[in-house]
């Protein structure tokens, strides 16, 4: 039995998780001004929570002009605006002390966003000297003067910091201050910000109560992010059903995000019976009312609850391609999928760089894991194994394992980097800690091999085992084999016989062999000489060619299966093709014999056979010991 270590394709991938939680909090003093500029200047983006485009440089550089113009002719806001561009790297590079002096400049002619902004550098000393009451008094004067960024800033500080003498009444009274100066769904954002410990502590009962405000006043943002909490019981007591009620009088009144995420609700069976079928319903209704991420989901959907047809992988194909028209970058990956693997679209490895770069570069991690693996093959784009490192390693960064697997690898095997073994097996480690299938079973396959750090079989069984839990089909096929052969564990032929169909159903074909080849002998299972040229069939279909050798000799020795000399040729040769031993030593016999339309040639036979005992099959050395009585 033999085992491989390919990387496994992948499925689409679904965004209808809940909200995403941070695993930790960020810094309270962090800013990002370049997303603060890009607001300003698209304020009409910033109303709807959209994501602001990037301007072109000379449009940058002229509007950085008029700012600074404004400012001279004592426009508060152009001064704060100008201070915003040396601050976010509008077309020049981040001075936060002359964006100081512009805020400055606002701030006393009673800007209150330019107090607010002045306020954060003077705390952080960025750019200016270090003045932590000076700065908490600016924050206080904007939010006195109704900047809600002035209260969530002075918040998060007195939330998470100490920075500040403690207030009886805590941090409480300026998030809730913050909510009640802004649009109702902004308070959607601050509560997500409590929520996920962006701006302050993680507190889901705050991001409750701030997600509560913002609906009452008819934010509906706000209302679907407190239906997902009482769905969930996160901060609250759990209600399903007030939320599945909330969710369904959004849909009914064509609110996309309200049928989007009543479609989650019924995919997870929360508070409802999970329904595969109704969700889909309401993903593809939200789609119907341009709600981009729930056209991704209905894709996933169709991809995963609908069969495996030509016209069903179109259909999917074609909900991906519309959610990343819409500016949902998990469809640009997914789409992106189905062109590198050719479902229902012709396969084109350029057309999907193209769609994994778009997904990239709007922040879908998956995007840029595959765009560095096309990188790092050379497949629909320019070789590039520094520009697949980089992109692997910021993908890794921001927690996509899947990425940091990808990135092990490269230490591994020295791909732009120097070897390093020992930090990729701690990647891998890390990974596998992470529930992440691919990391243990790499974990598992560098603590079986002993290559560039210790061996240890146990760890390994204990790797594979955690991988096949997460079902990762190698290590399923691997565990299998430990099984099967009593190594780490006793010996089990009826586990490892389960474990190898269990990682063939999951599509690792050398494990189908494998099954096929305990159904021939009996061992694990009963014999069943059907099934078993089926599971050769299988894995010789998908490339697996030590078991299209298997196959032939079947068909050669009239084994469960009629004799066809001609088929037995055609899958020797096959295999012998691909580089396997058996199956060149099939050949060889068969054309000694002049088998299966072949004429017979014996020295052409013995150079088969020479080479397939040289190569290690013992039976081809047998023969060859026969044939030369």
């Amino acid at each position: 039995m033999t085992r491989l270590r390919p990387l496994a394709a992948l499925a689409a991938l679904s965004a209808v998780s809940a909200l995403p939680a941070a695993a930790q909090r960020a810094n309270a003093l962090t800013l990002d001004f370049g997303l603060e500029l890009r607001h300003a200047l698209q304020p009409e983006v910033a109303e709807k929570s959209g994501k602001p485009a990037e301007m072109p440089a000379e449009k940058l550089a002229a509007l950085r002009k008029d700012a600074e113009r404004g400012c001279d002719g004592s426009d508060a806001a152009a001064c704060m605006l100008a201070g915003l561009f040396q601050a976010g790297g509008g077309g020049v590079t981040p001075d936060k002390a002359k964006a100081a002096v512009f805020f400055s400049r606002a701030c006393r002619r009673d800007d209150a966003p330019g107090c607010a902004y002045l306020g954060v550098l003077q705390i952080a000393g960025d750019g200016v000297p270090k003045e932590v009451g000076g700065g908490a008094g600016l924050l206080q004067k904007a939010c006195d003067k109704g900047q809600a960024s002035g209260c969530l800033f002075l918040a998060a500080i007195r939330d998470a910091t100490d920075l500040l003498p403690p207030v009886k009444e805590g941090a409480e009274p300026l998030f809730d201050r913050a909510c009640a100066l802004s649009r109702p769904d902004y308070c959607a954002e601050i509560g997500y910000f409590a929520e996920a410990g962006v701006y302050g502590l993680m507190n889901p009962g705050r991001a409750v109560r701030l997600y509560r405000a913002g609906c009452e006043r008819g934010g509906r943002v706000a209302c679907v992010y407190l239906a997902d909490n009482l769905a969930s019981g996160l901060g609250v007591a759990r209600d399903a059903e007030a939320a599945r009620k909330m969710l369904e009088k959004m849909c009914d009144d064509d609110y996309g995000y309200g049928c989007g995420r009543l479609g989650s609700i019924h995919q997870r069976g929360q508070g409802v019976a999970a329904d595969q079928l109704k969700a889909r319903g309401f993903y593809e209704r939200a789609c119907e009312l341009k709600h981009m991420p729930s056209c991704n989901d209905a894709g996933f959907m169709w991809e995963h609850t609908a069969g495996d047809g030509d016209e069903v992988k179109k259909k999917y194909t074609d909900y991906f391609l519309k959610a990343c028209d819409g500016d949902a970058p998990m469809g640009c990956s997914n789409a992106g999928l189905s062109y590198e693997y050719g479902r229902g679209v012709a396969k084109d490895a350029k057309r999907a760089a193209e769609l994994y770069k778009r997904g990239c570069d709007g922040g879908d991690l998956h995007g840029c894991d595959r765009l560095g693996v096309l990188k790092q093959n050379g497949e629909g784009t320019d070789k590039d194994e520094e520009g697949a490192f980089d992109l692997y390693l910021k993908a890794c960064k921001r927690g996509l394992q899947r990425a940091c697997v990808h990135y092990g690898r490269c230490l591994e095997f020295g791909v732009f980097v120097q070897k390093n073994p020992a930090r990729a097996f701690e990647v891998f480690r890390a990974a596998c800690g992470e529930e992440e299938g691919d990391g243990c079973f790499e974990y598992g396959v560098m603590s079986e091999s002993g290559s560039g750090v210790k061996k240890d079989l146990r760890d390994a069984l204990r790797a594979y085992r955690e991988g096949c839990r997460l079902d990762e089909a190698r290590s399923c096929g691997n565990l299998g084999y430990f099984y099967g052969e009593g190594i780490g564990v006793a010996a089990d032929p009826v586990v490892a016989f389960a474990l190898y169909r269990e990682a063939c159903r999951g599509g690792n074909l050398i494990s189908c062999g494998n099954s096929g080849w305990m159904y021939e002998s009996g061992t694990g299972t009963g014999k069943d000489l059907a099934s078993a040229a089926a599971q050769y069939r299988k894995a010789c279909e998908g490339g697996e060619a030590l078991y299209c050798a298997n196959l032939a000799w079947m068909f050669a020795e009239a084994r469960g299966l009629d004799r066809d000399d001609a088929r037995a040729v055609e899958l020797f040769r096959k295999s012998c093709d691909a580089g396997n031993r058996n199956g060149c030593g099939g050949l060889g016999l068969m054309t000694w014999e002049g088998r299966g339309g072949l004429t017979a040639d014996h020295p052409k036979g013995r150079l088969l056979l020479e080479k397939s005992c040289k190569d290690g099959y013992l039976f081809a050395c047998d023969k060859l010991k026969t044939l030369a009585r």
